[in-house]
C-alpha cells in the first residue's frame, strides 16, 4: 500500500582514515554527525509523473544544483517502484561542498522517503546502501559507499570493499567520553569529482612500489583507528588520525591553506586533525582531549575558519 506522503533523513560524516584510498580497496572509518541532518519529504501531488522540487528557503541552490537534486530524487524513486508526480520538500543542516557527505546525506534520506511512500517498509541497510550509492553517483561518479553507509546514521562504520564490515561502539573511557571533536570549515572545496581526479593523478605518477606501501600504510592508519576507537583511547585514534593525514599527502589533495589550519589546531593543543573529505578545501577534523582543549582550538583557527563545531565523541 502506498502513501500520501513520507519522510526520509540522512546524516553528515567525518572520516577519520581511509577517504581516497578506500577506492584502493582499503579499510576505512568514519563517524555520523547527528547534528547535521538531511530531511526528504516526498508527498504525491496526482500528477501522472515527476518530481516537483518545492523551494526551501534556507538553501541557496544553483539551478545545477537543483537540476541535480531532481534528477537523484527521481532515482530514489524509481529504485522504489514509485512512477506518480510527487512534489518533494528538502531541510537540511549539512553544510554543502565541506566534505561533511551533504550529497550522501540526502541520497540516503532519499531512499528511505521513497521507500516508505511506495509502503514497502524501512530499506534493508544493504539495499538502502547499494540504493544511496547509485544516487550519489549521480553527482560524484563512482561512489565507494563510504559516504552514504555512514549517512544511514548506524554508528561509526568500519567499511571496505563496498560494504560495511561491522558498525563500532566506542568504548565508554573516561577519557573518551571527555574528548571532544572538533569540526572546521574551510569554505566550499572543488566538485568531488574533480579531487578525486586529482589523486588519480598522483597515483599515475606514483611508482607501483611505491603506491603499492602507500595503500598498506593507509590500510594500516584505519585499522588502527578502528582499534583505538574500540578501545575508547583517543591517544590511538589521533597517531592513526595523523598517519591517515601523512598518506593523504601524497595524493596532492592537501593545500596550503588546510596545512596551515592543522598546524593551528595542534599548536592549540588538538591530539591529530587532518582533512576529512575530499580535500583541496572543505572539511578537517581535529581530536582534543577534553572541551577546554576544544574551546581553545576554535579559538586558534577562527580567523582561518568560516565555522567551526564542537561534537562529544560519545553522539
Amino acid at each position: 500500500m502506498r502513501f500520501a506522503a513520507a519522510l526520509g533523513a540522512g546524516h553528515g560524516k567525518a572520516i577519520l582514515a581511509g577517504e581516497h584510498f578506500v577506492l584502493d580497496g582499503t579499510t576505512a572509518v568514519a563517524i555520523p554527525l547527528p547534528a547535521f541532518r538531511t530531511e526528504v519529504r516526498f508527498a504525491a501531488n496526482g500528477a501522472s509523473a515527476g518530481v516537483t522540487l518545492a523551494p526551501s528557503p534556507a538553501a541557496d541552490l544553483s539551478q545545477t544544483d537543483r537540476r541535480q537534486a531532481v534528477a537523484m530524487l527521481e532515482r530514489a524513486l524509481a529504485l522504489a517502484n514509485v512512477h506518480a508526480g510527487v512534489e518533494a520538500t528538502v531541510s537540511s543542516t549539512v553544510p554543502l561542498r565541506r566534505g561533511f557527505g551533504s550529497s550522501a546525506a540526502f541520497a540516503v534520506a532519499a531512499v528511505q522517503a521513497a521507500w516508505r511512500l511506495a509502503g514497502a517498509g524501512e530499506p534493508p541497510p544493504p539495499s538502502w546502501l547499494d540504493q544511496a550509492r547509485a544516487i550519489e553517483a549521480l553527482v560524484h561518479g563512482t561512489s565507494s559507499g563510504l559516504d552514504p553507509a555512514t549517512a544511514m546514521g548506524l554508528g561509526a562504520v568500519a567499511f571496505r570493499g563496498g560494504a560495511i564490515q561491522a558498525t563500532i561502539s566506542p568504548a565508554t573511557s573516561t577519557k573518551w567520553r571527555r574528548a571532544r571533536w572538533v569540526l572546521v570549515d574551510l569554505g566550499p572545496g572543488p566538485a568531488t569529482s574533480a579531487v578525486i581526479e586529482r589523486a588519480n593523478e598522483a597515483r599515475r605518477r606514483m611508482a607501483p612500489v611505491t603506491l603499492r606501501g602507500l595503500i598498506a600504510r593507509a590500510d594500516s592508519a584505519a585499522r588502527s583507528a578502528i582499534a583505538g576507537l574500540r578501545a575508547g583511547d583517543p591517544e590511538a585514534v589521533a597517531v592513526a588520525m595523523g598517519e591517515a593525514g601523512a598518506c593523504l599527502e601524497h595524493l596532492n589533495v592537501v593545500n596550503s591553506e588546510m596545512r596551515a589550519c592543522i598546524a593551528a589546531a595542534v599548536a592549540a593543543g588538538a591530539m591529530a586533525a587532518k582533512q576529512t573529505g575530499a580535500g583541496m578545501g572543505g572539511a578537517l577534523l581535529a581530536l582534543a582531549p577534553d572541551a577546554e582543549t576544544a574551546d581553545t582550538v576554535c579559538h586558534h583557527v577562527a580567523a582561518m575558519a568560516a565555522n567551526t563545531w564542537i561534537v562529544e565523541t560519545t553522539v
